[in-house]
Formats: C-alpha cells, structure tokens, sequence
C-alpha cells in the first residue's frame, strides 16, 4: 500500500520535509491539534511516491442550545461540512505525512454562529537504529470557541483564532531495553482574531521541554519518571497572567496483553505567576488513561486527570478534575456503536465560581460498504454553576454521510 522513495532521492529532501513537519503529542499539549492518523476505512490512492488517503463527511442535525445559554435558549437547525486529506510518504523505517482537516457549519437560524475551521499538519517520524528516533511536528489551525463555551463576556459571535505550533521529540533506548529516555520540546502560538475588547487577553506565546525515563520492570511494564517545564507568555501585559508551570510526575506503564494497556502519572504541578498580586498553584496532579478489551471488537477507554489550567475570563486559575469513559463495540462488521461518558469539577482561584460539567454521547455507524458509511449521534451536555448565570445544558442531534479512498 505504501511505495518507498528510490534510493537515488537526495537526503535534502528527506530533511526538508522533515522541517515542515509538527504537531504529535508535544504540540496537542500545547493547542490541541489532530492528530495525523489513518482515516477509518481509508485504504489509500496511489500517487507514487505518495500514498493519499482522501475523506468526505456530510452532517445534518438540530442543536437546542446555540449560544450554550442558561435562558433565551436558541434553537436551529444546522448542516456540517468536513473534508480531510491525508499524504504519506515512507523510505524504508522513516515516515513523512502532512494533512488538512476542514470542519465548516451553517446554522439555519443563527448565521452568527456559522464557522469556517480549518488545520494543517505536518509529521516525520525518523528512525536511525534500534535505539535512536527523533519525531517533529508541526500544525497551523485557524479555529473558533463557541459561544458560551469560556469563562469570557459572551459576544454576538464566536471567538476566532488562529495557532501555529512547532514540536519535536528524541527518542533513545530500544523498547525491550532495561532504560530509556525521551525528550520533547516545542513553541506554540496563539491569537485572536476578532471581539478584541474581550479576546486581545487570550493572546498567548507557549514554550514547553519535558524529559521522561522509563524502566522496565517487567517485560511489556515500565515504571516512568518525568519532569516538564511550560512558559506561558501572554501578549496583553494587561492580562497579568504570565506564568512557568513545572510538573514533577511518577508512574507506570504497561501493555501487558491485548486485553489491557495504559499508563499512570502522579506527582507535583506548580504554577508561579510573574505578577505578584496573582496567587501561585502548588498541587498534586495526576493523568491517567487505560484501554480494556474483553473481546477484540470491544473497546472500553478511561481517563482521568486533575491540573490548574489559566482562567480565560475570571479569576487566577482552574483546579479542574476530570473523568471520561468511552465504550465502542462492533455488532457486525458493519454495526459499530459508540457510548461515552464524561464528567468534571471547575474550582476557579480568585473568584467565588466552581461548576460541575457532565457530558453524554451515543453514536451508531452503519458501514454500506468499506469506504461508505452512515452515521447518527446524540450528544447531551450541562453545566451547573455556583454562578447561575453560566449554567446550560444542551440536546444535539446529528446525521452522518462519509465516505474515504
């Protein structure tokens, strides 16, 4: 399915495309991007040297709850758009990709709220040896938060964004080694586009290096060691919240049979603010996420974490702490459902707010053929808030027709 480069391809052009490449797991960190993965059902277009995993999905569906306000709610109608495109190239164990991601609506009865987002990424994954890989990452996204979805003054539309990060990751140890130790480091960008009066503080600069080790216990267990540091450097010296963030974190991860695997971190999260008048975060944090398998279609995903993250609107910080499950089971080679669940507490440091979020989903995919498929979906989502202005809940229905190559 995939072709190799001819040997005779200058090594420039395997660095060239490696130095357009950046987003992975360092720079989701950072901005949250997608990331470079198969398309499902996707086999692939031959256009040596590439292999083009082209995808297409059409969406219809009713959202009761727009603006995600706590009265007046807005109800409408809206079609989605999402094209993709993935290009992968491999010489040997090196591996190049880039990719587009459109995700584009259109609200029947709030025009408003209609977006346009879009994301373009870029990965290689070079591997040099048994021992020795080196990933980088790169992403630009052009995106918006939604209305109600901040802790901000709600404007009359959506927040627009648009991000850029760059990343990379230096990997040295074979897996079956006793040790071994990775090391990331990357850059992100971020900046408002529009409601200035209310996003120009949401400008912001990200620095982040983290180093891990890992050793191995077992034969497929290792216990891990890591420790990372983030400057976060907000542009509007208005905002007041420049900070370095510092996490010191144990735990262990295992693979152990194909029916379990996950990895658990525990440890330190410190964020000390430049301004004096903010008040600094010291506290236990942890993330941890598991894969249980009892059958080879069926799927059950848990994560948890808790970490202070910067307030976007009020206060100094947000102690969040989180819990999601996610169940996905294949009926039939063509019947696949989706049920997930998820729940969170916000503690907001610096004003009187915590809020309790919850969220439930369920989704059905009907496969016509491999690279033709059906979908329908239901999503509910609330908060309650001490405040009662920022309470909501939210019905969403949804339509899928998407096709791959």
């Amino acid at each position: 399915m995939n072709t190799p480069l001819r040997n005779q391809r200058p090594l420039a052009l395997l660095l060239l495309a490696a130095l357009i490449q950046a987003s992975g797991a360092l720079a989701q960190q950072v901005i949250q991007g997608q990331p470079l993965l198969p398309l499902e059902g996707a086999a692939g277009v031959q256009a040596e040297p590439l292999v083009l995993y082209p995808a297409l999905t059409l969406g219809l569906g009713q959202n009761d709850n727009v603006g995600l306000a706590s009265t007046d709610k807005l109800r409408s109608m809206y079609t989605s758009l999402s094209p993709a495109l993935i290009a992968e190239l491999r010489n040997g164990p090196q591996t190049f990709s880039a990719g587009y991601f459109g995700n584009y609506a259109w609200f029947k009865d709030s025009s408003a709220d209609n977006y346009r987002d879009h994301q373009l990424s870029g990965a290689a994954d070079l591997v040099f040896g048994s021992r020795i890989g080196l990933k980088l990452n790169t992403e630009y996204l052009k995106r918006h938060d939604p209305r109600g979805s901040t802790d901000r003054a709600i404007s009359d539309t959506p927040d627009q964004w648009h991000a850029s990060a760059l990343a990379g990751e230096f990997r040295y140890g074979a897996k079956d080694a006793q040790g071994r130790v990775e090391v990331a480091a990357g850059l992100a960008q971020k900046r408002y586009d529009n409601n200035r009066d209310v996003t120009e503080f949401g400008d912001l600069n990200t620095g982040f290096f983290s180093g891990t080790f890992y050793y191995r216990v077992a034969p497929k267990t290792s216990l891990l060691f890591q420790a990372s540091h983030t400057d976060l450097d907000y542009r509007s010296d208005a905002a007041l919240l420049d900070n370095r963030e510092r996490r010191y974190l144990t735990g262990v991860t295992w693979d152990v049979t194909a029916k379990t695997s996950g990895t658990v971190k525990l440890g330190l999260l410190q964020k000390d603010f430049k301004d004096a008048s903010r008040t600094d975060f010291s506290g236990f944090s942890w993330e941890a996420a598991g894969r249980w398998s009892p059958l080879t279609y069926s799927h059950l995903d848990l994560t948890t974490s808790r970490a202070a993250t910067d307030a976007s609107g009020l206060g100094n910080y947000i102690v969040t702490r989180q819990f999601t499950a996610r169940w996905t089971h294949d009926w039939s080679s063509r019947v696949t459902t989706e049920a997930g669940a998820a729940l969170a507490n916000d503690r907001y440091n610096g004003v009187e707010r915590s809020d309790q979020r919850s969220n439930f989903g369920l989704k059905l995919r009907y496969k016509f053929q491999r690279w033709l498929r059906l979908g329908a979906e239901y999503d509910y989502a609330r908060r309650d808030s001490s405040v009662d202005s920022y309470d909501y809940n939210r019905n969403l229905f949804m339509l899928t027709l998407g096709g791959t190559l």
